[in-house]
């Protein structure tokens, strides 16, 4: 039982350094996607003489660019909540777990 208990012990410190570390995995300083758009516009591509054809076809790229930056975001915002969700409960069920092993497993006579 005293194996039991100190396996629900590591592996509840396990469960709650899992999401600091899946937090610093994340760059820390990182150039949004917006702001990377307007440094190519600004550097590289004069909007002023394209095609309306071509500006056309470069703004409905732009959007896209935005767009699925804006969907990860909010995807990654929930995959956070869920690893924060799922490290704190799991840690604590083990270390309840090993507290109340002894009642848990006591026989009635």
């Amino acid at each position: 039982m005293k194996k039991i208990r100190i396996f629900l012990v590591v592996w509840g410190f396990v469960c709650l350094v899992t999401p600091v570390l899946s937090a610093l995995e994340y760059p820390l300083m990182k150039l949004t996607t917006e702001g990377a758009m307007h440094s190519i516009e600004n550097s590289f591509i004069n909007i002023d003489t394209m095609a309306a054809e071509e500006k056309k076809s470069y703004d409905f790229l732009k959007s896209w660019i935005l767009g699925n930056d804006k969907m990860l975001k909010k995807s990654a915002k929930v995959r956070q909540y869920a690893v924060m969700f799922l490290g704190v409960s799991t840690s604590l069920l083990c270390f309840l777990g090993a507290i109340y092993l002894p009642y848990l497993t006591r026989r009635s006579s």
